[in-house]
């Protein structure tokens, strides 16, 4: 027994020297995305972000993953730690970047939504991709990705913007 436990010790020291970890097989660097994520496009690198957060709670006025995000903290977040500037406030981000057809979306655009009377209104999500997006709903609810074929969402949808290519 003596032996085997220095055996296994040995290859733990060893693992250690090497730097391989037993729980994963992703690097983190202090320089940047590891390889594994840049091979997507910084559209895509946004969404993943924002993935990151689905079930995270609503909050008015919230911008980060410890205290909740509103419809547009959650793109303004996600651009964010992709490294793009894109503005703070729902009707802001319903100019930023260029107007792209709906037929034409790709992920990271921003989906603007029409859900109220007045110019006030409005709702952003960040398209996915197959017709579906991420969005922080509404107070008492989480962070979630619905789909533009949904009875509500599909006929409120006003523009999207690209705003990165």
């Amino acid at each position: 027994m003596n032996g085997m436990f220095r055996v296994l010790l040995l290859c733990l020291c060893m693992a250690c020297l090497l730097g391989v970890s037993a729980c994963s097989s992703k690097r983190i660097s202090a320089y940047g995305p590891s390889p594994a994520v840049r091979q997507y496009t910084l559209g895509q690198r946004v969404v993943l972000a924002a993935q990151q957060q689905i079930g995270r709670k609503y909050r008015y006025g919230g911008e980060s993953p410890a205290g909740g995000f509103d419809c547009s903290g959650l793109i303004w977040w996600a651009y964010r730690v992709n490294g793009i500037r894109v503005p703070r406030v729902t009707g802001d981000q319903a100019g930023a970047g260029v107007r792209v057809s709906p037929r034409r979306a790709q992920p990271g655009d921003i989906l603007v939504f029409k859900t109220g009377r007045f110019w006030g209104g409005l709702h952003t999500g960040l398209y996915v991709g197959n017709g579906r997006f991420i969005h922080s709903p509404s107070s008492g609810k989480r962070v979630r990705i619905d789909s533009l074929a949904n009875e509500y969402w599909g006929p409120r949808l006003r523009d999207v913007r690209r705003v990165v290519r």
